[in-house]
C-alpha cells in the first residue's frame, strides 16, 4: 500500500530515475573478484592461438 511520505520523499524521482541512481551507485562501489590463475592462463592462451592466427591470415 502506498503511503503519502514515501511518495513525498521522492521528492517528484521517478522509478526509472532512482533505478539509475542505485545502478551508478552499485557500480561505482562493485569490486570484481580476479580470475583463479588456471583460467587467467587459459583466455591468454586463447589470445594468442588468436593473435597466431590473425597474423597467419594476414588479418591482424
Amino acid at each position: 500500500m502506498l503511503r503519502r511520505g514515501t511518495f513525498e520523499a521522492a521528492r517528484g524521482r521517478t522509478l526509472v530515475r532512482d533505478a539509475l541512481e542505485r545502478a551508478r551507485s552499485l557500480l561505482a562501489i562493485h569490486e570484481v573478484a580476479p580470475l583463479p590463475d588456471d583460467v587467467d592462463r587459459h583466455l591468454d592462451d586463447v589470445v594468442a592461438a588468436h593473435r597466431r592466427l590473425a597474423r597467419r591470415d594476414g588479418t591482424a
